[in-house]
């Protein structure tokens, strides 16, 4: 990924409001520094007021378009590297379906990328904490801006770490 695809991805993010998800204070710095460089930040190009209500429009249709254009952005060798796999809509969807029979009180997405089991579980678990835990954290920010774009925001929070090693 370029640090130009990076800051445009980042940007959006921001423009779609993940600053509203708890957590994403850390993930705000930490995305904004370029990779193999000192501290500059990386800023991106506002996106257009269209762009942002096109994206917006998708999001709540039930697509992922971040998660997509970061997949799109990474190599397959880049996504295997740090172990991104951005799951199908008709898996999510069966796979939701399946764990809310038991309506958990709060659901914990260990590997959440871009969001696409939080956001299915927080439209059908109503009253359901959503936690996202993630090792990316320019994926854990797309994750907060699809969380705040649905309605989400304030019963999501994001942490960036090894779910293995986090403490929830």
């Amino acid at each position: 990924m370029t640090p130009a695809q990076r800051a445009e991805i980042r940007a959006l993010a921001l423009a779609l409001g993940a600053e509203k998800v708890a957590g994403t204070r850390a993930l705000v710095a930490e995305t904004a520094r370029r990779p193999n460089a000192s501290k500059r930040r990386a800023a991106g190009a506002p996106p257009t007021p269209a762009t942002l209500r096109a994206v917006r429009d998708a999001i709540r249709a039930g697509e992922d378009p971040l998660g997509d254009a970061l997949s799109a952005a990474r190599s397959a060798e880049e996504r295997r590297e740090i172990g991104a796999i951005y799951t199908p809509p008709t898996l999510v969807a069966a796979m939701t379906e399946w764990g809310a029979r038991s309506r958990p009180a709060r659901v914990v997405d260990p590997g959440a990328g871009s969001g696409r089991f939080l956001a299915a579980a927080g439209a059908r678990l109503r009253a359901a904490e959503l936690v996202a835990v993630d090792t990316d954290p320019l994926a854990l920010l797309l994750c907060a801006a699809n969380a705040a774009v649905l309605g989400l925001a304030r019963r999501t929070r994001v942490v960036h770490g090894d779910f293995r090693r986090v403490s929830l």
